[in-house]
């Protein structure tokens, strides 16, 4: 992560992790691109055992392949039962210096321990010779260093020079290549993963912003947004000496339709009501779940008598057609709606809300399936 930091750009390494197995690892800086200079926010990083890249390499070459862990960076007790839990023996004493973390192919044949123990293992590219029963073998060794470029083991591949030299070479060819994959393979498997972040990232934000500003269940703004809204158009009025409307709009007898025919049949009346009022209002009107079911509507630049006939048109909407309910019955709805106008009943956005429920509950009393003009005078 330094690395990345430090450079601007994806950093590899290997990783030897505190139970004695080592990760190849990928990180990459992630940096907020609307940003000039770019803000780094964080890393994605993307890592697989070097056991698995061992495994490929057996599977394809046939070597017998040996990995070396340096037991300065062991916790002898935590390795060891790291060992166990993979299903593996281990034997802490049995080099000096390194301890044996993995063996693909085979147990490590006498001649190649010997030269481990006395420490004639040199990562230098040139095999050491090691005479079996009636073959020779070469053994390969390279380096394991971490991002800072410290050596906390070697990998040795154990070559039969006794096989034809196109075998050989062959063995060779595909060891490299599949090390060169291994590191491509995990390269684009990040960018491909850092790709699918960034996508669900920026699905979740828009997801976030609508849960954060709309109602879930009928898609219209939320409380919240009402009053940060009518603050911002109180204001805007005030200024500009403009007056805004407020419209209070509530269900009659809503608890009916739940008790007689559930809450599920209670949220489908809710969803069409929403889609009714949002259908009579204009583009430039915002309709808002209060809450329960209740319904808000601010009308900027109108004053109360446009905005009573507007609320009207709503009534009208709601109480001339029956809502048809998703289990087959259609049944009647009819809403009260309370109005009331900044500056000619209140002087404060808050005033506003709190006139327009006293008009909804003035044509509750009234009788429902009616419109109530607020009667406030400011003080």
């Amino acid at each position: 992560m330094q690395l990345a930091e430090r450079t601007g750009r994806a950093a590899r390494g290997v990783e030897l992790n505190p139970q004695g197995t080592f990760t190849l690892r990928v990180v990459q800086p992630w940096y907020r691109k609307q940003e000039y200079p770019r803000k780094l926010i964080g890393f994605v990083g993307l890592g697989t055992d070097l056991d698995r890249v061992m495994d490929h390499v057996h599977d394809l070459t046939h070597m017998p392949l040996y990995l070396l862990i340096d037991k300065r960076y062991l916790k002898r007790p935590v390795w060891e039962r790291t060992m166990r839990r993979l299903g593996r023996r281990p034997d802490w004493d049995q080099f000096q210096q390194v301890v044996l973390g993995s063996e693909v192919g085979g147990n490590m044949p006498a001649q190649l321990e010997k030269v481990v123990r006395t420490g004639g293992l040199a990562s230098t590219g040139v095999p050491s010779i090691l005479n079996g029963h009636d073959k020779v073998y070469g053994a390969l060794a390279f380096s394991i260093s971490d991002a800072s470029g410290r050596e906390e083991g070697k990998l040795v591949a154990l070559v039969d020079l006794s096989q034809p030299a196109h075998v050989l070479r062959r063995a060779m060819i595909i060891g490299g290549a599949v090390a060169l994959a291994s590191g491509a393979g995990l390269l684009a498997a990040f960018w491909f993963l850092i790709g699918r972040v960034e996508t669900e990232l920026g699905r979740s934000r828009v997801q976030l912003r609508l849960l954060a500003t709309h109602d879930g269940l009928t898609g219209l703004y939320n409380h919240r947004m009402l009053y940060a809204n009518l603050d911002e158009e109180v204001a805007r009025a005030g200024r500009y000496a403009h007056p805004v409307s407020l419209l209070m709009l509530d269900i009659d007898w809503f608890k009916r339709v739940n008790d007689k025919y559930g809450h599920v049949a209670g949220d489908s009346v809710l969803r069409e009501l929403a889609r009714r009022v949002m259908n009579e209002g204009r583009i430039v009107d915002s309709v808002y779940r209060y809450g329960g079911e209740e319904i808000a509507v601010l009308l900027p630049e109108t004053g109360a008598s446009l905005a009573e006939a507007a609320a009207e048109r709503m009534r009208v909407a709601v109480a001339g057609k029956p809502f048809a309910l998703d289990n087959g019955p259609e049944i009647k709805v009819t809403v009260s709606i309370g109005v009331a106008e900044y500056p000619a009943h209140v002087t404060s956005s808050d005033e506003l809300v709190a006139a327009s429920d006293e008009a909804l509950y003035s044509a509750k009393n009234n009788g429902r399936n009616q419109v109530q003009v607020c009667t406030r005078v400011p003080a």
